[in-house]
């Protein structure tokens, strides 16, 4: 009878010893499907490495790594990563005084910050156009922070900067948002502010200019008239765990 029970406990633990050599296997094959047979995917950060190839008259910049793409923000601050990104490009139309244009710019999400010029919005003959801004360098007000979309619009005679312009009548601006972009803010305080040294100022303190803000859609809108840098930013939230515990001493 004993003889019998140790056999049974033998079968017993042979199967299991081959059930788990089974289930090593299978996650071995997982592991390797994912590391592609050499290359390792696992979780990392690659923050160096790249350079510049010459040769025949042409150079190849590259860099490595940097799985860390994105924008990350938290406490006022802002980290922008990721791959090398091309220098922003402006998008610009002729605009004539009897006919009215359109300008639209796509960020990586695939969000678009449009410009609607009405017919009589300019004078004369004028090249207007926008340039997105991946991150305003200038000092964004205590409270505030940048919600990811900023552009600059600016005005051209005759291929020349106009630094001071004012259309005749306003022109819209339409920004699509995510809710990503309006995380860590009270998303009701949303505005878009435009740059005036040395701050920035709330679009809608000017004669006949306005916005609106449609959280259920995720839609700014804003009525201007002035040329500048813009940027989309709002009040940071502050979150109140609790219970909330308080102690003397």
């Amino acid at each position: 009878m004993k003889g019998k029970r140790r056999v049974s406990y033998l079968c017993k633990a042979a199967m299991l010893m081959a059930l788990v050599a089974l289930f090593l296997l299978i996650l071995s094959a997982w592991v390797y499907a994912q590391s592609g047979g050499g290359y390792d995917l696992a979780w990392n950060t690659m923050g160096s490495g790249g350079g510049s190839n010459n040769g025949g008259g042409y150079t190849l910049n590259g860099t490595l790594g940097q799985p860390e793409a994105g924008m990350l923000s938290g406490g006022g601050y802002v980290l922008v990563g990721g791959f090398w990104k091309s220098e922003q490009v402006p998008v610009g139309i002729i605009v004539v005084p009897n006919l009215g244009g359109l300008l639209i710019i796509t960020d990586t999400q695939g969000l678009t910050t449009t410009v609607q010029i009405p017919p009589g919005a300019v004078t004369r003959t004028t090249e207007i156009t926008i340039t997105p801004i991946l991150l305003p360098i200038e000092p964004i007000p205590p409270g505030l922070r940048f919600a990811g979309h900023a552009f600059d619009l600016d005005a051209y005679w005759d291929g020349q900067l106009l630094t001071s312009f004012t259309f005749e009548t306003t022109v819209t601006v339409t920004i699509h948002y995510s809710d990503a972009d309006a995380r860590g803010l009270d998303e009701k305080t949303l505005q878009l502010y435009r740059w005036v040294i040395p701050t920035w100022e709330v679009v809608g303190t000017r004669p006949e200019e306005d916005q609106a803000l449609d959280m259920v859609n995720n839609v700014l809108t804003a009525w201007l008239r002035g040329l500048t840098r813009y940027g989309e930013m709002g009040v940071i939230r502050y979150d109140i765990y609790l219970p909330v515990v308080l102690r003397n001493g």
